[in-house]
């Protein structure tokens, strides 16, 4: 016969794990908003939703739907720093998509710094949005954007599974990342500011940010060391003075046959077209996302001495790699190599049997 104590535990043992499972699974929710104290009161208002202007062109057929970040996704964590910008002046939100490898910090460094160059010689204010492809925030990444002295935002949006093939490419999640934080944002809002996609590995001449700024709906340029050709760039129809067509190795059915680096839109045309998007479709991402936000070609603005120079540079840092760390051998114990070799490589991803979040 079984003892009556033994059966009591064994009734109790169920309830016992599913506590055990829940406490754990609360410990793991990601925190949605982590502001620095000193920011907290210079972040513009938060305004209820406005009715928005529903009179959307169409992408055209082959537009991927399923582009919308999961809801999974949009719980990541975000952090600001610096000061935040204010509905009376005009901010460049730089969008910038990132993943780990051993040459993103370099990458990164580089362009931000240029960014505050940029800043400081003309005068106004540029907000650096930094999307990582990532389940986790990059320490390194996190500390470089708390030495810029321009604004920034830090966020998370890791490509969805369904969508880690090369068809659908790299970037995608990272740039609609930014585009939801601008949308959550200033929805409803009068800030005035324009958007730049601007890649981490590309080389920009700081005249390209003073000349965006005064777009008025979309402005478009050339762009240098593109595959094949050399170039891509707007054509200006020498009688009409306006943009007809496009010089690009990848023509295709692309309306808007433009480079990523080479187009920048006023945020309120975006905020008020709230299909605007980007799909899951090399190749294609610019021309779609054009096209989403209602756009015609008489409304291109050419920059760049009307599409004469380049002032953008579709570069690409040679592959690197990591150091070993299996190269820190007992001798060098008590020396400045471990720490260094800490400083340098990523963390990896926290373990889903971590009883808390890593450090931000």
């Amino acid at each position: 016969m079984v003892p009556k104590r033994t059966i009591i535990l064994l009734l109790s043992l169920p309830c016992l794990v599913f506590l055990l499972i829940k406490g754990h699974q609360s410990r793991l929710e990601p925190v949605d908003v982590v502001v620095n104290k000193n920011d907290e009161d210079q972040l513009p208002p938060q305004p209820q939703s406005q009715p928005v202007d529903s009179s959307v062109d169409k992408p055209a057929a082959g537009h991927d739907n399923n582009n919308q970040l999961s809801s999974k996704q949009q719980e990541v964590t975000t952090q600001i720093s610096s000061s935040s910008p204010t509905s009376n002046e005009k901010t460049i939100f730089v969008i910038t998509p990132t993943y780990t490898r051993p040459t993103q910090m370099a990458d990164l460094t580089r362009l931000g710094q240029t960014l505050e160059w940029a800043a400081a010689k003309y005068g106004m204010t540029i907000f650096w949005i930094v999307s990582e492809d990532s389940t986790f925030m990059t320490p390194q990444v996190t500390s470089l954007l708390s030495r810029m002295s321009i604004p920034s935002a830090h966020l998370l949006g890791s490509r969805p599974i369904t969508h880690r093939d090369k068809r659908s490419g790299r970037g995608v999640s990272n740039r609609l990342r930014g585009l939801q934080w601008l949308r959550q944002t200033f929805s409803g809002s009068n800030q005035e500011g324009i958007i730049y996609f601007a890649d981490d590995d590309n080389a920009y001449d700081i005249r390209v940010f003073k000349e965006m700024k005064d777009t008025r709906l979309i402005s478009v340029w050339p762009v240098g060391l593109i595959a094949k050709i050399g170039v891509s760039s707007p054509v200006i129809n020498s009688t009409t003075g306006q943009i007809d067509s496009f010089h690009d190795p990848f023509m295709r059915r692309r309306k808007f046959a433009v480079d990523m680096a080479g187009f920048a839109v006023d945020l309120q045309r975006f905020l008020t077209r709230p299909k605007a998007t980007m799909p899951y479709k090399v190749g294609y991402e610019e021309d779609f996302f054009i096209r989403s936000l209602g756009v015609k070609m008489s409304d291109l603005e050419p920059k760049g001495n009307n599409c004469t120079e380049v002032l953008v540079w579709h570069t690409k840092t040679q592959p690197g790699v990591f150091p070993n760390s299996t190269a820190l051998t007992k001798k060098f114990e008590g020396t400045n190599l471990p720490s260094l070799y800490h400083n340098i490589l990523p963390e990896s991803p926290p373990s889903t049997t971590s009883s808390s979040l890593p450090s931000q």
